[in-house]
């Protein structure tokens, strides 16, 4: 079994109704050849308490922060709406490599609804993305216009990003999480 299809099955963890738009977005992960490995989905929240107590005295503490896993004793992985991933060969990698790379697909996941919330990224943890507002089926480029040269919505996002490099860039992709992630109505089909 290969490592895009242990991270298919992997996903199955996630709640029924989140499946087919986190398998849509790795499968255009797949396609694009970015390489992404799902490294956890659901925990159990006495796992979840005993990532949290890593690098904490007994009292809650911090006391190591490079043993630090999680900052939050209430995690979506607890309620499967959450992944993690990781660039294939990520062991090998800069951080700032590994950054882009998850930044490329925090770009290609929104399109499906599964962005990252802000907070996880002040933390410094770029791989963990929230799917709880991912797509029954992938969003396809709108009929109605909605950028400055009438373009769809996904035409109009991808050609926004695209131009960017570096820092901007990631603010970008950033700023189009936070909305998705405070988004309550629907992208248009």
């Amino acid at each position: 079994m290969t490592k895009f299809e242990e991270s298919l099955e992997k996903i199955k963890e996630l709640l029924p109704e989140l499946h087919y738009g986190t398998t849509c977005a790795l499968e255009e992960c797949h396609r694009l050849g970015k390489q992404i490995v799902v490294t956890s989905v659901y925990r159990s929240q006495a796992q979840q308490n005993a990532l949290w107590r890593k690098g904490r005295d007994v009292n809650g503490r911090i006391i190591d922060r490079s043993k630090i896993v999680t900052y939050t004793l209430y995690s979506d992985h607890t309620r499967r709406m959450a992944i993690d991933i990781l660039p294939l060969g990520y062991a090998k990698m800069t951080q700032k490599a590994m950054q882009d790379a998850l930044s490329e697909v925090a770009g290609i996941f929104l399109a499906f609804g599964i962005y990252r919330p802000p907070e996880t990224l002040s933390w410094g943890d770029y791989g963990h993305f929230k799917c709880d507002k991912a797509t029954r089926r992938p969003l396809v480029p709108s009929p109605i216009p909605c950028g400055l040269y009438g373009e769809s919505l996904y035409k109009w996002i991808d050609r926004r990003v695209q131009r960017m490099t570096g820092n901007a860039r990631l603010r970008a992709i950033e700023r189009l999480e936070r909305n998705i992630a405070d988004s309550t109505r629907e992208l248009p089909l």
